[in-house]
């Protein structure tokens, strides 16, 4: 009897120690800090080599037996490939004209043009775009019997396209031809209008 009273004893012995093991074991778990998103995700999320900037310059002059007309401005672009073949972007335009004819007579003419646009790339470098121009034609009449100063506007649809090169990666060129097919008022300049600028996309961002 007293051996059997002994193995009971060792047991409840044993199971004391288990539980005061179990508890010394069992502790809160310290919180993890957060992962920060990796730098791969917010690189896809905003591409920096997507970015492209470009224009032209205008010039041009003109003249005969009623006067002479001489303009020069520039236009300029920025955009972003949302798609590998396809980038939207908005053009602005300045363009000054001086107009002399007669004794003593001039017509100047300020327009400012503004348009978003969308380009797709069909092939290689062949492109296709629409665009809707707003425009602003500020002008002034000085002429020695009669001056006045005056504003136009109109709104445009273009449609057109041509070829570019060298738009992956670095400078670029184009060549294009833009059509005005549909005018709120006066088309301010020519019908179709024929385009050479240059390009120039940001390399990639380390």
């Amino acid at each position: 009897m007293k051996i059997y009273k002994l193995l009971i004893l060792f047991s409840l012995a044993l199971l004391l120690l288990g539980n005061t093991a179990h508890a010394q074991i069992v502790t809160e778990e310290e919180p993890q800090p957060k992962e920060r998103p990796s730098r791969d995700y917010e690189d896809k999320a905003w591409k920096w080599n997507n970015f492209y900037f470009g224009g032209f310059p205008v010039f041009g002059i003109g003249g005969g037996n009623a006067g002479l007309s001489i303009s020069a401005g520039i236009s300029a672009e920025a955009g972003y490939f949302v798609h590998e073949r396809v980038s939207v972007g908005v053009r602005t335009s300045y363009i000054f004209s001086n107009y002399r004819y007669g004794n003593n007579s001039s017509q100047k003419l300020h327009l400012i043009a503004g348009s978003p646009y969308l380009r797709g790339y069909i092939w290689k470098g062949l492109y296709g775009q629409a665009e809707y121009q707003i425009s602003n034609l500020l002008g002034s009449i000085n002429d020695p019997t009669f001056n006045a100063d005056f504003t136009l506007r109109n709104n445009s649809l273009l449609l057109g396209g041509g070829f570019h090169d060298g738009f992956e990666n670095g400078f670029g060129y184009y060549i294009g031809i833009m059509f005005s097919v549909l005018n709120s008022g006066t088309n301010f300049t020519t019908n179709p209008e024929f385009r050479l600028g240059f390009t120039y996309r940001l390399p990639n961002k380390e």
